[in-house]
């Protein structure tokens, strides 16, 4: 029975894990497509300086970088609240494990009289079961780092691979 409580809860990590990697994963695409945006405005503004002081253009340019910085931000804290619901969820899945685990290992001692589980077995389970535990909150947090160097990752790929539009003339 104490086995069982491992089968539903490991289960339930992972999907918990899934659903907010499944919700993060697009929104980190989306913040550095953003994050593009942002750099062209910011490089358009420091080529072309003179023409944007000729033209008094200072404020345009200003609420422009102001409004695309203003739409990264959000989209990142949307994305970073959604990795932080992973916590919890763990923490849910750890304790619920603990409560269990004490309850029906504390049942079958009573029942059992002690002989076919002692007390000294049920704090080594619950130690062992707290080590297991927190091995996969330890690896739910790898997958969560993994989910945003996935999309840092991807955005290195496409740099490198963009063909450069200066080219070397032929002599």
């Amino acid at each position: 029975r104490l086995a069982m409580i491992f089968l539903v809860t490991i289960p339930l990590l992972g999907v918990g894990l899934a659903l907010v990697i499944r919700a993060a994963m697009p929104i980190f695409r989306r913040v550095f497509r953003k994050y593009d945006a942002l750099n062209d405005s910011v490089q358009e503004n420091v080529q072309a300086m003179r023409v944007v002081k000729s033209f008094v253009r200072e404020d345009y340019e200003t609420e422009k970088f102001s409004a695309a910085s203003d739409s990264v931000r959000k989209d990142f804290l949307k994305a970073e609240k959604i990795l932080a619901l992973n916590s919890p969820v763990m923490q849910f899945c750890v304790y619920t494990s603990m409560i269990l685990i004490s309850y029906f290992a504390a049942k079958l001692i009573v029942t059992s009289g002690g002989t076919y589980l002692g007390v000294g077995s049920l704090t080594s389970m619950i130690t062992y079961s707290m080590q297991i535990l927190m091995s996969l909150m330890m690896l739910s947090t790898i997958f969560v780092m993994l989910t945003m160097a996935q999309a840092s990752g991807k955005r290195i790929c496409e740099v490198l691979d963009e063909t450069s539009s200066l080219q070397n003339p032929a002599e």
